[in-house]
């Protein structure tokens, strides 16, 4: 059946449910869309391309936390969003 999949043949996914970070790619800070109902319990973690991580904050309450990226040399890096004992991972891009 063709009428769920992509040109790829991969099948699409309801974004509403995926974390999502934005503005991306980002020139400051950026914000993470979380999936509905999760507002709790929720930690990110930047890494940098070596795997250092140089960012590390937890959040409660918030619905799109704000991370500040001020001190974020150009380039990508791994975002890191755990909520509700699952781990969701996200490449960001910082340019100026």
């Amino acid at each position: 059946d063709w009428n769920n999949c992509s040109a790829a043949g991969i099948q699409e996914v309801n974004s509403t449910h995926e974390v999502e970070l934005y503005p991306n790619p980002s020139d400051g800070s950026f914000r993470v869309r979380l999936p509905s109902g999760v507002n709790g319990g929720v930690s990110i973690a930047v890494y940098n391309v070596v795997g250092m991580k140089i960012f590390d904050g937890s959040f409660d309450g918030i619905a799109d936390p704000e991370v500040g990226a001020a001190n974020m040399v150009p380039g990508s890096y791994m975002v890191a969003v755990k909520y509700n004992g699952q781990a969701h991972y996200k490449r960001l891009t910082i340019i100026r």
